[in-house]
């Protein structure tokens, strides 16, 4: 099991980051039902478009 808690503390030390936590996850996250991995590709999306804006 992960400690969510213990991610507040590195996510403290990065400039640009958000601690995510999907309700009923457990660790794999790719091996979730689909109501729950769909939450996982919303965040992962958003973070791309972030990271890496598409080009018009």
């Amino acid at each position: 099991m992960v400690d969510n808690d213990s991610h507040d503390v590195v996510i403290g030390a990065l400039p640009d980051a958000t601690h995510i936590t999907i309700a009923g996850a457990k660790h794999e996250i790719l091996m979730e039902v689909d109501p729950i991995r769909a939450q996982f590709w919303d965040a992962f999306d958003a973070l791309t478009a972030r990271v890496m804006p598409a080009h018009a």
